[in-house]
Order: structure tokens, then C-alpha cells, then sequence
């Protein structure tokens, strides 16, 4: 590729970088968007690709389905606690009820 640079620039007319690439590499089949020309990427690495976000999906949905479990562990919880407070309130207002009727 030197060589045929310096070939063209001794004879007047310099060649490109792009230029002398085409004439020993070839020109290039296929175009990747906002890559340039170049070969395109094989299915293999956009099916692993695919893959590893499929994976990664699947682990994120996971995680979501463990913290809607806890988050819905933690309101059965917190409903029962306060259905015993809710028990106790009544019973405290009875015994105070059945007190002031002993009074009267």
C-alpha cells in the first residue's frame, strides 16, 4: 500500500487512504449503519446478543415477582396487625363501657 502510494504521489496524482484500501483490500459488500464500511456482524454474535438480553429479562422479572411476593407478604401483615388493634380497641371500649355502667 506504501508503494503504491508513493507510485501516485510521483506521478501527480495521490490517492486517498480510502482509495488505496479499495485497490488492494477490495471494496467492501455490506455497509453497517454508523460503522462505516465493513463486514456485517454474524447471526451468531446477534443471537447471543438476543440471548443475553433474553437472560437478563428473565432475571429482571424474577427479581420484580420476589419483591411483589415480599411487598404482599408485608401488607397481609401489616392488615392482620391491625385487626388485632382493631380487636383490642373494642375490647378496651367494652371494659370501659361495662365500668361505667357498674358506676351508674
Amino acid at each position: 500500500m506504501v508503494a503504491t502510494r508513493d507510485e501516485a504521489s510521483q506521478s501527480g496524482c495521490p490517492l486517498t487512504d480510502e482509495e488505496l484500501s479499495r485497490i488492494h483490500l477490495g471494496k467492501a459488500e455490506y455497509y453497517i449503519r454508523g460503522f462505516g464500511v465493513g463486514p456485517r456482524p454474524s447471526s451468531f454474535s446477534s443471537q447471543s446478543s438476543s440471548n443475553l438480553a433474553q437472560q437478563e429479562l428473565q432475571k429482571v422479572q424474577s427479581e420484580l415477582e420476589l419483591l411483589r411476593d415480599e411487598r404482599q407478604r408485608e401488607r397481609e401483615e401489616n392488615e392482620r396487625r391491625w385487626e388485632e388493634e382493631r380487636n383490642r380497641q373494642r375490647q378496651r371500649d367494652e371494659e370501659q363501657r361495662l365500668k361505667d355502667e357498674q358506676r351508674q
